[in-house]
């Protein structure tokens, strides 16, 4: 059985070493995506200003506006350093039944004034190479800039990942359960004073185990954002999981391109409605976060930044009808399923999101990227080398055999 272990390991970790290299740079390098956008992108620093933002819901509907007939608001965050960027989906051209096609699916906006900051239609200006830097960098992790195509790709590496981390941590176990503990912390040392090849060895081994939660935290996080359709099933096998059919269970389900609350008056009832949860969970609301419009269920969400401490995240979301505003569900972080907690708290770790957003956390991820890349480069060495080994023992035994007398052969 270790036999085979050693097998798959081995041709698992040669199939997965460049997407590990890849995906432990990037991910290392997006734990401070903010600061390296800043430094360099000058003019993406906040920049004071003593004109207020327009509020969230006047955003949305100026945007509609402008964007009408060909296109709709879908969602939008909060304005950064004066800037909105919303998100857009097309709307359907009577003529033809089919979606209008759009040149670009996001707006830039003014968030004091609402006026676009690029062409309604047309495409955007070219952004300078360094500002190019960081979104490139973001679309290599999570998508290998393939698109779908590298989603896929990704989904299937991250569960093979995961899967590997589990038969993985089995090969450094002693083979014999004699002074079991005493042999198995060997494998947790690493030998610096020893030959390369042995330093190499422990680094793969050792970097491996001190760091084997987290690298399972990331392989099976990453299935989680790239390949539902297996994360789903399994967590349903093993916990209270509510996956995203029995999230639109029991919500509208209502095709509609225009609401009957528009953006504004949905902000006005979500502030009421959250007013009333705050003042019964013993919260305040600090400010608007996002908003977003669900067009086949004829539905808003609205989140907010609160004053809520550890574990509840400082966001607080809700979702409301759109035809007269009432309540539809809370977005609870966890306490109401199991797997759907587990499944937060999986994206809060990965993503570095609150309320893991701190300096030490970050490093701590940019380290398992690095050590990522670590243990997939001295992989490939370990396999190199013992490749090696076995062509030079073969063609030892080969000259061997031939300075041999031709009566003493076998």
């Amino acid at each position: 059985m270790r036999r085979v272990i050693v097998w798959i390991h081995r041709w698992v970790g040669l199939t997965l070493a460049v997407i590990l290299v890849i995906e432990g740079l990037t991910g290392g390098l997006l734990a401070y995506r903010a600061d390296l956008t800043r430094c360099l992108e000058p003019a993406a620093r906040p920049h004071p200003t003593s004109v207020p933002p327009l509020d969230l819901g006047t955003l949305g509907d100026r945007t509609n506006r402008l964007v009408a007939p060909r296109a709709q608001v879908a969602y939008f965050f909060a304005p950064v350093e004066g800037q909105v960027s919303i998100r857009l989906l097309p709307r359907v051209d009577p003529a033809t039944g089919k979606p209008y096609p759009l040149e670009h699916d996001h707006l830039r906006l003014d968030a004091a004034t609402g006026q676009a900051l690029e062409p309604v239609t047309g495409r955007r200006d070219p952004a300078p190479a360094q500002a190019r830097i960081m979104p490139f960098i973001y679309e290599l992790h999570t998508v290998l800039a393939l698109g779908d195509t590298g989603r896929w790709i990704l989904g299937i590496a991250a569960t093979l990942w995961t899967l590997d981390c589990l038969w993985a941590v089995l090969l450094t176990l002693p083979v014999s359960r004699r002074h079991f503990w005493r042999r198995w912390g060997r494998s947790w040392r690493f030998k610096w004073r020893a030959a390369a090849s042995r330093v190499n060895f422990d680094a793969h081994r050792a970097g491996s185990l001190w760091t084997w939660l987290l690298l399972l935290m990331f392989a099976w996080s990453s299935v989680y954002l790239t390949l539902p359709s297996v994360y789903e099933p399994v967590m349903r096998a093993f916990f209270n999981y509510a996956g995203f059919e029995d999230f639109e269970r029991g919500l509208p389900h209502r095709y509609r391109e225009v609401p009957a609350l528009d953006w504004r008056a949905a902000q006005r009832a979500g502030d009421r409605l959250i007013a009333e949860l705050a003042a019964r969970e013993h919260f305040s609301v600090l400010a608007p976060a996002g908003m977003a419009y669900f067009v086949n269920n004829d539905l808003y969400s609205y989140t907010v930044h609160t004053t809520r401490r550890f574990p509840e995240p400082a966001d607080f979301g809700i979702y409301l009808d759109a035809e007269d505003g009432h309540l539809l569900r809370v977005e609870h972080f966890s306490g109401e399923h199991t797997g759907n907690t587990i499944s937060n708290w999986l994206y809060a770790l990965h993503l570095v999101r609150d309320p893991l957003d701190h300096a030490v956390y970050r490093l701590l991820v940019c380290l398992v990227g690095l050590v990522t890349t670590l243990i997939a480069v001295t992989g490939l060495v370990i396999w190199w080398q013992k490749r090696s080994a076995r062509r030079w023992g073969a063609r030892r035994r080969l000259i061997a055999e031939q300075a041999m007398p031709k009566h003493t052969r076998r």
